[in-house]
């Protein structure tokens, strides 16, 4: 919109607190970008979503932040063992091919009283095979009616198009099929 930000800053010192946080992990130099960014992967047969409000992508390197403003949201250790921050972790080595030593996760408290620091999660190869066994046993935990019984793996890239005219043709009508075309500009 191109109007000033100092004055709002100025008028609210709270605000530039979050802004002076937030800062340094918006000016770090990247391939990419992603704000409001989604990651999907379908593991035995189930569709499994995570959503990062920030994802900075560098080659063969990765970095999830979330902003975060509730006060009583659990700190450092539970929150890196939630299933939120691991299945962001993993879903993030899995759909960007990176090795897990090179992704992690960042989350940025703003409504914390004085100087809120950033909590940041690294993870490794260790954490990735015991998310995935943790996954894996909770997927197999499903209901068969639940699951998709389709030939897809951990390793194997989804077909987008063909999965899409698997769902036409096992499950959904017309109109839930063409809900799942994207719509272009032209």
């Amino acid at each position: 919109m191109g109007l000033p930000v100092e004055p709002l800053l100025q008028a609210y010192p709270q605000i530039a607190s979050w802004l002076h946080q937030v800062l340094p992990l918006v000016s770090v130099p990247a391939r990419t970008k992603q704000v409001n960014a989604w990651r999907q992967k379908l593991i035995q047969g189930v569709l499994i979503i995570a959503q990062y409000d920030l994802l900075i992508l560098n080659d063969k390197k990765a970095i999830a932040v979330n902003w975060r403003s509730d006060r009583n949201i659990s700190r450092s250790g539970k929150l890196e063992k939630s299933w939120e921050a691991q299945l962001q972790l993993f879903l993030l080595v899995e759909t960007e091919e990176i090795l897990p030593t090179n992704a992690s996760l960042i989350y940025c408290f703003f409504n914390r009283d004085k100087s809120p620091k950033p909590d940041r999660f690294s993870y490794d190869r260790e954490k990735y095979d015991v998310f995935k066994q943790r996954l894996e046993m909770a997927l197999s935990k499903l209901p068969s009616s639940a699951i998709d019984n389709s030939e897809y793996s951990f390793h194997q890239p989804i077909d987008e198009p063909q999965l899409n005219l698997k769902r036409l043709l096992d499950r959904q009508t017309s109109y839930e099929y063409l809900e799942l075309i994207p719509e272009v500009e032209i």
